[in-house]
C-alpha cells in the first residue's frame, strides 16, 4: 500500500513538472530572455571589474568619444545642441553611442557607465534571433537559436567591447523578423517566386550585414536565405494540400 502511495504520488509530482518544463520548451523568446539577463548581468560585471580604460582599441576609443561629447552638449544646450552634435559625425552611426548617453547620465561620465549598454544589446540580439527562428521553425529551434546566441563567444566578446556589431546586428534581426513574416504569409499561388523572395530576403542580410565581417555575412547570406526559402516552401506545399 505505501509502494502504491509512492508511486502515485511520484506521478502526481511529474505530472506537475512536466508543464513547467513544457513551459520553457513552448516559450523559446521568454525563456531566452531570461537566461540572457542572468548572463548579460555578468556580462555587466565583467565590464566593470576587468576592463581598463588603458586597454581601449583605437576605434573603441573614438567612439566612447563620442558618447562623452553627446552627453556633455546634451547636458549644455539640450536636445537641439545634442542633434547638432550627432549631426557633426557623418562618418559614423550615432545609435550606439547615444544608447549609452542615458547609461553615462545614470552612472556619470565613466567608461564604465558607456560600455553597459553592450549587454543590454547582447541580451536583445539573443532575444530577436529566437523570435527570428520562431518564424521559421519549431519552438525548440528558436530555444536552441536563442541559448546557442547567448554561448557563441563572438558574442561575448562583442558583449565586452564597445563596438557597433551588436546595434547592427539587433536592427538587421528585426527587420528579418519582419520579412520572414511577410514570406510566410504569401499566398499559395505565387509559390514559384518564393525562391525569388528567399534570395531578395537574402541580399537584404548581405547588405545590411556589411557593419559585421565578411564571415557573419556570408553565414547570414547563406543560413538565413536558405531557411526562409525553405520554410515558405514549405509553407506553402500545406497551403496548397
Amino acid at each position: 500500500m505505501a509502494v502504491s502511495t509512492a508511486a502515485a504520488t511520484e506521478q502526481r509530482t511529474g505530472e506537475r513538472a512536466h508543464p513547467r518544463r513544457r513551459w520553457f520548451l513552448d516559450h523559446p523568446v521568454r525563456t531566452t530572455a531570461i537566461v540572457g539577463l542572468a548572463l548579460a548581468v555578468v556580462q555587466a560585471w565583467w565590464l566593470a571589474t576587468h576592463r581598463n580604460p588603458g586597454g581601449f582599441g583605437v576605434d573603441e576609443s573614438n567612439y566612447l568619444t563620442m558618447v562623452f561629447r553627446f552627453r556633455q552638449s546634451l547636458l549644455d544646450g539640450g536636445p537641439v545642441d545634442l542633434i547638432d552634435r550627432v549631426l557633426s559625425y557623418p562618418q559614423h552611426g550615432p545609435l550606439v553611442p547615444l544608447m549609452s548617453v542615458p547609461f553615462t547620465l545614470i552612472g556619470g561620465a565613466s567608461t564604465t557607465a558607456a560600455l553597459l549598454v553592450q549587454p543590454l544589446l547582447y541580451l536583445l540580439v539573443a532575444v530577436a534571433m529566437a523570435a527570428l527562428v520562431s518564424r521559421l521553425s519549431t519552438p525548440t529551434a528558436a530555444l536552441v537559436a536563442g541559448l546557442v546566441s547567448l554561448g557563441i563567444p563572438v558574442m561575448i566578446l562583442d558583449a565586452r567591447a564597445y563596438q557597433f556589431v551588436l546595434g547592427s546586428s539587433l536592427f538587421l534581426i528585426e527587420r528579418l523578423v519582419e520579412i520572414a513574416e511577410r514570406l510566410l504569409e504569401a499566398p499559395a499561388e505565387h509559390g514559384t517566386t518564393l525562391l525569388g523572395r528567399g534570395g531578395l530576403a537574402a541580399g537584404l542580410i548581405a547588405a545590411a550585414a556589411r557593419a559585421a565581417t565578411a564571415t557573419r555575412a556570408a553565414a547570414a547570406l547563406g543560413a538565413t536565405g536558405f531557411a526562409a526559402t525553405r520554410a515558405c516552401r514549405r509553407r506553402t506545399t500545406r497551403i496548397s494540400r
